[in-house]
């Protein structure tokens, strides 16, 4: 064999496991994607939010979206601070599933959630049924928060981005 068909044999070689490198980088990329996505319960664009509703324990606040503002609605009617509702939906978009425990059987109380330390309702456009989450308390390592997601079945082990709801 002559030294070209040595570089040309060499050229393929090499392109066949740059080929099969990109393929399976690709496709292990694409796996992380969907189980991150299986994380994330909520998948929504903020500026589609059009009313959000947060009861502490005590305060209670409603805003509504008007164009590309936010609107107190109660307890008063007046402009509201765009900022930290968008930083608070923010927070709730960016909310990663840890770990779930079956709600059957469990005194809701000792995770925070009867009642609820934090309640936050939101409404999508184009949803028919407004977003429910009630905010607990912290887990005991201290990395997480137990929260309910609507009427679902399961207490969420969620990051602490949500803290900043109750701090709010």
């Amino acid at each position: 064999m002559n030294q070209a068909m040595k570089t040309i044999s060499m050229l393929v070689l090499f392109l066949g496991f740059g080929y099969l490198a990109y393929y399976f980088m690709n496709r292990e990329e694409s796996r992380t994607k969907t189980e991150d996505e299986k994380k994330k319960p909520f998948k929504f664009v903020t500026k589609d939010v059009e009313t959000f509703h947060i009861k502490g324990k005590d305060l209670e606040i409603t805003a509504e979206r008007k164009g590309s503002e936010w609107v107190l609605t109660a307890p008063v009617k007046d402009e509201a601070n765009a900022f930290t509702v968008n930083n608070i939906l923010d927070n709730i978009k960016g909310l990663e599933i840890k770990k779930s425990l079956k709600k059957e059987g469990k005194i809701l109380a000792e995770f925070g959630l009867d009642p609820a330390e934090v309640e936050i309702e939101f409404k999508v456009k184009g949803e028919k049924v407004a977003n429910k989450i009630l905010i607990g308390s912290k887990s005991p390592d201290n990395n997480n928060i137990y929260l309910l997601l609507g009427d679902g079945p399961d207490i969420i082990l969620g990051g602490t981005v949500l803290e900043t709801a109750k701090e709010k």
